[in-house]
């Protein structure tokens, strides 16, 4: 499960998803789900660098929705660190269930002692700390972008042979001279073939109508304009080749397009 909209996570995979993390985004369960723990909490990061760990436990709780009845409900919050990295002790008491107390002050303690960079004095070295941060932020950010690509690959492979076949035969012999020569005037170091490919690629993931509420061809939804940027970025490769390949397929798509409705 992914963490909440803007936010990545800033540990690695096997310390950040305890199994409460995996359960359904309803969060409501007629009988006790299959859980290794009752509560989980991990750190996560946003683009200014804020530090917070967003949490998650199971209670008990009755709660009807659609004449179904569920006994257990699936609890989140998120709790944003104090400048120095400390936790809040307002906020942490905020948090009324004991056993998801005892795991944030768990994580964060471990979180604490191998992450943070200390001066001699032994205060947080805050230099030190930014550029760590902002290098898990990154890492962050590309864990996401994988996993978003994981989870779409099926329908997208399933699709794209067909794309590249109708490109090829109709569109790429309008364009190939100037599409890849554009390309390669901005660095791109992709050959033909893997320029075509991420076009279609491109195409296939804003394959949708904002009317359909960002309606993916399997029938799902994306979840915003945002996730179907960072998919994207993940087939091209990087953001700097997701701009570049836009860039060409802007400046030689368009004009094409206005000579065709001509």
């Amino acid at each position: 499960m992914f963490p909440p909209k803007g936010w990545f996570f800033l540990q690695p995979p096997k310390y950040r998803i305890p199994s409460v993390f995996d359960l359904h985004e309803r969060g409501l369960f007629t009988t006790m789900p299959s859980v290794t723990r009752k509560s989980g909490a991990c750190l996560v990061v946003k683009e200014d660098l804020q530090v917070s760990i967003w949490f998650k436990y199971i209670t008990e709780g009755h709660t009807v929705r659609e004449n179904v009845s569920y006994s257990y409900r699936v609890n989140e919050g998120i709790l944003p660190l104090k400048a120095d990295m400390t936790l809040d002790d307002q906020a942490l008491a905020d948090i009324v269930e004991s056993d998801a107390r005892e795991e944030v002050l768990r994580i964060h303690a471990e979180w604490y002692r191998s992450y943070i960079p200390m001066r001699a004095d032994n205060i947080p070295d805050r230099p030190e700390l930014e550029k760590k941060l902002a290098s898990s932020l990154n890492e962050g950010k590309k864990l996401y972008r994988e996993e978003l690509k994981r989870q779409n690959n099926r329908w997208i492979e399933r699709l794209l042979g067909v794309k590249i076949w109708k490109y090829k035969k109709y569109i790429h012999p309008l364009v190939s001279d100037e599409l890849f020569s554009d390309y390669r005037k901005q660095g791109g170091e992709d050959t033909e073939e893997g320029l075509i490919r991420k076009v279609q690629l491109f195409s296939l993931v804003y394959d949708t109508d904002q009317q359909d509420d960002l309606l993916k061809p399997d029938g799902n939804h994306w979840g915003s304009e945002g996730e179907m940027w960072d998919c994207w970025i993940a087939y091209a490769g990087s953001e700097l080749e997701a701009k570049r390949v836009c860039q060409s397929m802007e400046a030689v798509f368009r004009p094409l397009s206005a000579s065709l409705s001509n």
